[in-house]
């Protein structure tokens, strides 16, 4: 945000997202409002709360217009509690966006979902979330981290990856079912780029999905 006002940019910038967004971007300003003050004297006039706007959204329509539609749906990232202090507060969504060539959907964090299954149907490219549960669990016992976890942590931990996350297979099934055209998997905690490291994570999209499937990496288009 900064560096777009130091180098000039004068339109606004919108940030579109759930319960948050607002907070996030006002708490950015003012992290940033000192840099801005100093500044005055190299000729920036403009006043980052101008420039900078967050907006919290719910599902449905979230921006549109000549050139491109975004729709939310809420996902099952979230599974909690009535105990919990959050419950009821926050939000998890995916996006489907749409412009006059293709149609990109991103599940964002989710687990199983019938509203994302919706919002995927028949789009160009569904970039999704995937996580298979044993191999970060591999990563945390060899790091040491599960061992120093409670017990309670520990079953907290492996229940939210079960219902909050997606498994290759779950994503496949998604796939088949919106009848979208292409899969691109991401979140996968992988840190090799051998394709030992990776086949199984196609592998397990494949079983129940015949279109083409690919894993996301820095730099990489689609």
């Amino acid at each position: 945000m900064a560096a777009e006002r130091v180098l000039g940019r004068t339109d606004p910038i919108d940030v579109y997202g759930p319960y948050g967004v607002e907070m996030m971007v006002a708490a950015t300003i003012q992290f940033f409002t000192p840099d801005s003050e100093i500044r005055w004297d190299d000729g920036l006039r403009s006043s980052m709360q101008d420039m900078f706007r967050g907006h919290d959204v719910a599902t449905g329509p979230v921006y549109q217009d000549a050139n491109i539609k975004v729709t939310a749906a809420e996902n099952t990232h979230f599974h909690l509690t009535a105990a919990n202090p959050a419950y009821g507060k926050y939000k998890s969504y995916a996006y489907r966006i749409e412009t006059p060539d293709k149609v990109v959907v991103f599940t964002g964090d989710t687990g199983p979902s019938q509203s994302v299954e919706s919002l995927a149907k028949g789009a160009d490219m569904l970039v999704s979330e995937v996580l298979i549960i044993d191999d970060l669990l591999a990563i945390l016992k060899k790091n040491g981290m599960w061992d120093k976890m409670s017990t309670d942590r520990q079953v907290g931990l492996v229940r939210h990856l079960r219902e909050d996350h997606l498994t290759p297979e779950q994503v496949g099934k998604l796939a088949s079912r919106a009848d979208v055209k292409r899969v691109v998997l991401t979140h996968t905690l992988l840190t090799g780029n051998d394709d030992e490291d990776t086949r199984h994570y196609l592998d397990g999209v494949k079983k129940f999905y015949s279109g083409p499937v690919e894993l996301a990496k820095d730099l990489k288009q689609f």
